[in-house]
């Protein structure tokens, strides 16, 4: 028997077979790392996002919403748990800021509370001299400008009260003392009347005025000025007095005390500071200028807040 094959024929078979093989070699390694890159992304792109939002979270971002994830279902259940977890920090976070607020609210009525009762006292005290001199009509106006003083600190429990409602008290206050004090000083006001119905917080000025007649009172007759105004979206209050004046190491000192949160000396300047920022926000602020023995001045900057607000 005799087998006879071609050379050619052969050999074309071994070369399209061996093309074969690489082929099927380069498809399998192509839908392998296909296959792999799916897989991985499929893997890596929702934990890329989820470190993503621990990132944001780290930088503050809090009040980012709750983030979509879609992948493996263990990655699924970690990336829900972590948004129900920011969820309960968030309002946990929400809860404190709201107590502490509460409670500072209570700590600065309390303060504010403090001053009353010792005004109360020297304004009596004032009255007994009064009548024991014999001056009917004295005494007579300032039991009518205390009962006017306590009835606007009182105001129906608001914090918020009207610009005229708190010139008024103000207004009482200096008739009180000037009677106590036996006219060694006077006083004047320049409030603007278009402010009348601005909501500012109550008591804010009264210590500054009680600050002039007790620190600027020299031998000579002191004079105090009221003023009000609006520029631009601040409402304006400064209380001026003559007198001794204050060197800038001492107004250093004072910008110190008021605004060090840890310090708990005093219920004037201090005490309004920090109602300022509880109620009016940070943009409020009190400044300071002096001149020895010429001049005190003490500026309310509140930002503007349009009348006919619900007062709190």
């Amino acid at each position: 028997i005799v087998t006879q094959n071609n050379v050619n024929q052969i050999q074309q078979i071994k070369q399209r077979t061996f093309s074969l093989m690489i082929l099927i070699f380069l498809a399998s390694s192509i839908v392998t790392a296909l296959a792999a890159m799916l897989i991985g992304a499929r893997i890596s792109q929702p934990l890329s996002q989820l470190q993503k939002r621990m990132l944001q979270i780290e930088q503050g971002q809090w009040q980012l919403g709750s983030q979509t994830l879609h992948g493996q279902k263990e990655i699924l259940r970690v990336g829900k748990s972590f948004d129900r977890m920011i969820r309960e920090i968030r309002s946990l976070m929400d809860r404190l800021v709201e107590e502490q607020r509460s409670k500072r609210k209570t700590e600065l009525v309390a303060l504010q509370n403090q001053i009353n009762p010792h005004f109360l006292y020297n304004t009596l005290d004032s009255i007994v001299w009064l009548a024991e001199q014999n001056r009917t009509n004295d005494v007579i106006t300032t039991v009518f400008a205390l009962a006017r003083f306590f009835r606007i600190s009182i105001s129906r429990g608001k914090n918020l009260i009207p610009v005229r409602d708190e010139i008024a008290h103000v207004r009482n206050y200096l008739t009180i003392q000037q009677i106590r004090y036996q006219e060694r000083f006077e006083y004047q006001f320049d409030v603007d009347k278009a402010l009348s119905d601005f909501p500012v917080m109550k008591l804010i000025l009264q210590p500054l005025v009680e600050n002039a007649i007790y620190h600027g009172m020299g031998d000579e007759k002191e004079r105090i000025d009221l003023r009000g105004f609006r520029e631009d979206d601040f409402l304006y209050f400064q209380v001026e007095n003559t007198g001794l004046g204050i060197d800038k190491q001492r107004i250093e000192e004072m910008y110190r005390r008021i605004r060090d949160p840890r310090n708990d000396a005093g219920v004037g300047l201090r005490n309004v500071y920090q109602r300022l920022k509880l109620y009016h926000g940070e943009a409020s602020e009190i400044l300071i200028e002096s001149e020895l023995d010429e001049y005190t001045r003490i500026t309310l900057k509140i930002p503007f807040s349009p009348p006919g607000e619900d007062m709190i």
